[in-house]
Parts: structure tokens; sequence; C-alpha cells
């Protein structure tokens, strides 16, 4: 027979909890999905001027802002410098004038609903090669309507929150000044990074790295998921059938000489209706 657990130990639970041991508080912090930046479905990809691109890292949607001219690749890049082993970059970077790399994620309504009353921080580190310092910006839009980023109106202003060198690794982290209201969190959110150069660049290279959003007025340390867990999240928005992983996508069968029938089921629930 098991021994039935003691009233101390629940008592000094408690006390664990009340001091803070975060041990005792064990459980996912991290908003962000992929902010590891480990799960790259579709590969690197060539951005267009302001229009938002899927692609290298799963959940971020890239684009650069610049007038005229530009080439640029959103890649999933390795690099030593970051706790996961990976970068998402804005690659190969060439413009004419000065100009803006920004990366941003929707957050779903249901798991932003119970920050109501609490603060968030943001923190990530930052890495580039442009020469001259790029400032860092940080702006969070909420949709008009539950979960449609059609229409959306500012929760924050667009903030500078540091400056990053060239050639070495800033960490940086916000948090946002006021607590979220239930109105911020019923439609959810969606939080852009933002990396502005003060001069034309050619060939150059930015990256982004430990990207964390959590409740709380501070930083913690970055949180580190497995590689099968990030994938079952990213598959919610998007999935990828063939190739070596997935030989077999559908069994069936073909009732005459032009027409097949067969099923096919998602890897994980989806979000919508997958076009």
């Amino acid at each position: 027979m098991t021994k039935a657990r003691e009233n101390s130990d629940y008592t000094g639970l408690a006390a664990d909890i009340a001091a803070g041991d975060t041990a005792a508080r064990a459980g996912r912090k991290n908003l962000f999905i992929n902010g590891g930046c480990q799960v790259g479905q579709r590969g690197n990809v060539a951005l267009s001027n302001s229009a938002v691109k899927y692609g290298a890292c799963d959940r971020w949607g890239m684009y650069p802002n610049v007038s005229n001219t530009h080439s640029a690749t959103s890649s999933q890049a390795t690099v030593t410098w970051s706790e996961s082993g990976n970068a998402i970059g804005w690659t190969a970077v060439t413009t004419v004038q000065a100009g803006l790399m920004l990366t941003r994620q929707f957050i779903e309504s249901s798991n932003v609903r119970h920050l109501t009353g609490k603060k968030l921080t943001c923190s990530f580190k930052v890495f580039h090669d442009v020469g001259a310092d790029v400032s860092v910006n940080v702006l969070t839009l909420k949709p008009n309507s539950k979960d449609n980023f059609a229409s959306t109106t500012d929760l924050t202003s667009n903030t500078m929150i540091a400056t990053a060198a060239s050639g070495v690794v800033t960490e940086v982290s916000y948090t946002w000044p006021n607590a979220l209201t239930a109105a911020d969190c019923v439609n959810g959110f969606c939080v852009t990074i933002q990396l502005s150069t003060s001069t034309s660049v050619t060939n150059k290279n930015f990256y982004v790295a430990d990207l964390q959003l959590e409740e709380g007025s501070v930083a913690t340390d970055f949180e580190h998921r497995s590689y099968g867990e990030i994938l079952a999240d990213c598959q919610r928005y998007y999935q990828v059938y063939g190739g070596t992983a997935y030989a077999t996508i559908a069994s069936g069968f073909q009732p005459n000489s032009t027409n097949a029938k067969f099923h096919l089921s998602y890897m994980q629930e989806m979000r919508a209706v997958p076009s």
C-alpha cells in the first residue's frame, strides 16, 4: 500500500512556490512558437519589399521595408552564439538606402486570454555585420476582430529598445509599460521586431535568435523545448507532405482509369481550414 503524502510535504511545496522557486512553478512560459528557430519546413525564401513571407523558420513572417531596389533572403542559420544553435536571418541584403528588416509572429487569442492584468516581457539576441550600429524596435498590434489580423490597432507604439553594434551579440529585453487589459487580450496580438539601418547596405546580414515572450516584468532564461514539440506546434499552422519524413502521405484506390480516391489526414489539428 502506498503511503499517503504527509501534510508537511504540501506545506513545504507551498513554501517553495511562495518563495518563487521556479522548479515548483514549472510550465510553458514562452508565448512565441519556434522562438529557438529550430523548425524550418519551407526552407529559405527570397523576400519582397513590404510583403510578408513565411519561410526559413516556421511561424515567423519576414519582410524588408525598403524603398526602391533591394534584395534579401530569409534564412534559417546555424550559429554558435544562440542557446538553440539556430537563428533567423535576413541574409545577403542589398539596399540603395536606409531601411527596416522586420519579423513578426501572430499569437492566437486562446493563448493570451490569461494575460489580462499582467505585464509582458520580450527578449532575444541580435547579431549583424552592417558596420554602423543598427537600432532595434518592438511594435505590438492587436486585431480588431478575433484572430483576424487584416485590420489592427496599435497596442504599443513603435519603441526603440536598443542599439546593436556590428560583429557582437546584443542581448535585448523589453517590458511593456502597462499591464494588458481584457480588451488587449480578447482578440490575440502580433509582436513585430524591427532592425533598422541608417544607410544603404551591400550584401549584409542580420540575425535574431532565442526569441521569448513571457508573462512578467523580468526576462528569464530561454525556455528549451524538444524539436518534436515545436514541430507539432508549427504544424498547427503549416504542414508539409511528401519527402523523406513522410514518404507515404495517403492511401486509397482507383475506381476507374481517370479517377482516384484517397484519404489524407492532418498530422496535427490545424488552426483553420488550410489553403
